[in-house]
């Protein structure tokens, strides 16, 4: 028995299926499906090299798998995933190849099915012979997390043809590629849809409903990305509208609501038609139909620079504008950002929230704000030490002088801080004013003071600027008068 298929599998009511030594070299996808009581699948002890995802779908009480005494190599990711009742799973005596692929599985084992118990050992590379894979590390195979080396671009399309989204990615494993329409991911199911083996997107008879914003996503057991949006652009023609539906006659008894529709082709001419309606030749001016005028995104609140502690809630937010409103999609250093346990996304998006904050959050964050009608984006900083930011402290301080009506002074003022501290000066309790003159009016009171932007956490949730003033000693300049004859030497 070369394959094995669904016609074999009819009974609804078995709880053990025996399938072993038939020499089964592949099973379809979904062949068990109709055995919802199953709990016992013996598939050991043949020829199968592979084992397709889908396979075990609808398998909701399996509790026994034995796939043991195999010839498989690899692997499929969401093969096992949904078996959310199995406890033990053999795979031992294949030729599992124990590389960066195969740490999807020891992922998925150790967290969301830790409860299984597995038997399975590596076969290849040859330092890795005989190593359980319960017992693998990340540090015995050398991986990489997934990267997008070219991403898809706005395109141009008249309706009714095809739209083709480029999407290529590097990684080890190889990621796996899905796309995403309106932050939504498309089901690739969908005739619609097409995702060919290199990671390209094509959108099949496109209309207005395929407007939106197209971003692919890579995945793989280190880690997500997404890429820049794109979207597809309907060609623009210039001529005549035409009716796309038209005012049909109907019959209606008094007081019934009746309905009209009259629809051009508004998206796919410049200058926009306007429409207007008439009743026996005469216009109506009452029950318009009203066209809102469409914007590109705008940033209205840009995310702001933060300073926390380690162990702080940091929220940050992004407010944009744009009809259609637009869709808004965090990044930090370049990278697209997903909800965690400590990241949470608020508000549409538009409310960042990190809790609890630690130095691997220090970095350049970015809110993009997109539509079908462009992006626009703006940057928030976010640093912090772990007790939290420096107060400012004078490094070098000024002191008292004594000089000469008309001589030069120089007061010295630093002053160190995180973040930086910037130095303002007064005189008599008054901002100084910079002029290149010196004369007896600058005899007075000098302060030196820090000036620090200091983040202040406001119950836990709302945060604000606040100016926090230090202040040296006064610091006085006083006026002399010094009389000596001719070639006499004047001693201060």
């Amino acid at each position: 028995m070369s394959n094995w298929n669904s016609k074999s599998s009819r009974n609804v009511s078995v709880f053990c299926k025996d399938l072993r030594f038939n020499k089964i070299r592949t099973v379809g996808t979904g062949v068990f499906s109709k055995l919802k009581n199953l709990h016992t699948l013996l598939l050991n002890d043949n020829l199968i090299s592979s084992v397709k995802d889908g396979t075990f779908k609808g398998l909701n009480q399996l509790k026994h798998l034995f796939l043991h005494e195999n010839k498989i190599q690899h692997l499929i990711p969401e093969t096992f995933r949904n078996l959310k009742s199995l406890t033990r799973l053999r795979l031992d005596g294949n030729a599992l190849v124990c590389d960066c692929g195969i740490m999807w599985f020891k992922k998925l084992m150790s967290e969301e099915m830790k409860d299984t118990y597995l038997a399975a050992t590596c076969q290849y590379p040859e330092n890795m012979q005989g190593k359980s894979i319960s017992e693998m590390s990340s540090n015995d195979v050398s991986c990489n997390e997934p990267r997008i080396i070219e991403g898809p671009h706005d395109v141009e399309v008249d309706f009714g043809s095809s739209a083709i989204f480029t999407c290529k990615v590097d990684g080890d494993p190889q990621p796996n590629i899905s796309w995403m329409l309106n932050s939504n991911e498309i089901d690739s199911s969908n005739p619609k849809y097409t995702v060919q083996d290199d990671g390209t997107l094509v959108v099949s008879s496109t209309s207005e409903a395929d407007l939106g914003i197209y971003e692919c996503m890579a995945k793989s057991p280190f880690g997500i990305t997404r890429s820049k949006p794109a979207k597809i652009v309907p060609v623009v023609r210039k001529g005549k509208p035409e009716f796309r539906r038209k005012p049909r006659d109907q019959v209606a008894r008094e007081g019934d609501t009746v309905q009209l529709e009259c629809e051009t082709s508004l998206n796919e001419l410049q200058p926009l038609p306007t429409i207007t309606w008439t009743k026996d030749d005469l216009k109506l001016h009452s029950n318009k139909t009203r066209i809102s005028p469409e914007a590109p995104p705008r940033i209205i609140i840009p995310p702001e620079r933060h300073y926390a502690k380690s162990g702080d809630r940091v929220e940050m937010r992004c407010e944009a504008y744009g009809n259609p409103t637009p869709i808004i999609t965090w990044f930090k250093n370049g990278s697209s950002i997903q909800p965690t346990n400590k990241i949470e996304l608020q508000s549409q998006n538009s409310v960042l929230v990190i809790n609890p904050v630690d130095v691997s959050d220090i970095g350049l964050y970015t809110c993009l704000a997109q539509s079908i009608h462009g992006t626009a984006e703006s940057n928030g900083e976010i640093r912090v030490r772990p007790d939290g930011p420096r107060p400012p402290a004078f490094t070098n301080r000024p002191y008292p002088v004594i000089a000469p009506v008309g001589s030069s002074v120089e007061f010295p003022c630093q002053a160190q801080g995180d973040p930086h501290p910037t130095l303002e000066w007064t005189k008599d309790g008054e901002a100084l004013v910079y002029d290149s003159r010196h004369n007896n009016v600058d005899v007075g009171l000098y302060d030196c003071r820090q000036i620090e932007e200091q983040v202040k956490e406001l119950d836990g949730i709302a945060t604000s600027l606040f100016k926090t003033n230090f202040r040296y000693r006064q610091t006085y300049v006083h006026p002399m008068s010094i009389s000596f004859d001719l070639w006499q030497t004047a001693e201060i």
